[in-house]
């Protein structure tokens, strides 16, 4: 049987139901989250080494980016936030830089991962989020921050 070709946006078909059942929403959450990677993997990037360039330039404090900071924004071990933050440093996307006490380092862009997140897959999501009102938005966040307060012990 031949298979279906994936909906895209252009489509008329509604990825979800309006008055969508909580398992519906979901699904819906997980395709979402699909879609993500997908964007990312074009460009030859894990969605953490993406995460992690956004966590970067994002951060413009004195204390800068570290990768102790990237670990408990993504939820997962020292380990394992600097093993993407290696992986970066020999893509040539991050620079690793001494702060003056000596006790940290911080973590910088390269001119070539500024280019690179000019390029950001998720700024189509950004653009999108811009025309919600900002009521909507709220409501949305909301329901974001219950989903993670459930996930998140």
């Amino acid at each position: 049987m031949k298979a279906s070709p994936p909906l895209s946006a252009s489509d008329s078909t509604k990825f979800l139901p309006a008055n969508a059942a909580p398992s519906q929403a979901v699904a819906g959450l997980d395709r979402l989250v699909t879609a993500f990677s997908r964007r990312e993997q074009g460009y030859g990037l894990s969605p953490a080494q993406w995460s992690a360039l956004r966590y970067i330039a994002a951060q413009d404090g004195p204390a800068g980016a570290t990768t102790g900071g990237f670990a408990r924004l993504r939820l997962v071990t020292p380990s394992s936030a600097s093993q993407t933050m290696a992986s970066l440093v020999r893509l040539g996307l991050v620079e690793r830089r001494g702060h003056s006490d000596g006790r940290s380092r911080s973590l910088v862009l390269t001119a070539k991962a500024r280019v690179l997140v000019e390029k950001d897959p998720h700024r189509h999501v950004v653009t999108a989020l811009a025309g919600v009102s900002s009521k909507s938005l709220g409501e949305f966040t909301e329901v974001l921050e219950l989903l993670l307060r459930a996930l998140i012990p």
